[in-house]
């Protein structure tokens, strides 16, 4: 018998302006078993990076590990001891060709273990940026997940740009 839905879509958040430098979404309900963030757009400055934050938390608590390439070569990178997570910082965003960013956190409402989160960017690979970003981070923190920022550290998310949060639930 096969099981029922497994991503169940909990709410999506469209850019409409140009000036957003900060998507959110807040009281996540702790009734799944993992969240998963899809970004799909484009970022007002090339090289642009998004930052994460959880619960409004600027501790220096996160970490994150990840590498990149683009068919001819490959590098990777760290950060520990961050007030955020980074999905691909010094790698960084396309502004002239779509972007997505796949964000899984795991077990994001227990409240007795640290958060961890596999994160992986795509784009076009123009003017240099990476064609493709994998990586974890680490949110030290036991704090239940309810709130989650996307952040950018100078430019802005473009009209159109959208986020759509998913619960994933138990199989």
């Amino acid at each position: 018998m096969a099981a029922g839905n497994t991503y169940v879509a909990i709410a999506t958040n469209t850019v409409s302006g140009s000036s957003t430098s900060s998507v959110s979404f807040s009281s996540i309900a702790s009734t799944y078993t993992d969240l998963i963030v899809v970004f799909s757009g484009k970022l007002s400055i090339a090289s642009e990076s998004i930052f994460v934050r959880f619960n409004s938390n600027t501790g220096t608590n996160y970490s994150a590990v990840w590498m990149w390439g683009n068919g001819t070569s490959a590098n990777s990178n760290t950060r520990s001891s961050q007030t955020f997570l980074p999905t691909a910082w010094f790698t960084g965003y396309d502004s002239t060709n779509e972007n997505n960013l796949i964000f899984n956190v795991q077990n994001y409402s227990n409240s007795t273990a640290n958060k961890t989160v596999l994160f992986r960017q795509n784009n076009a690979g123009s003017g240099g940026t990476p064609a493709a970003v994998a990586g974890v981070g680490l949110w030290a923190q036991t704090s239940a997940i309810n709130a989650i920022e996307f952040y950018t550290s100078a430019g802005v998310y473009t009209a159109g740009a959208t986020f759509s949060l998913y619960g994933i639930t138990a199989a």
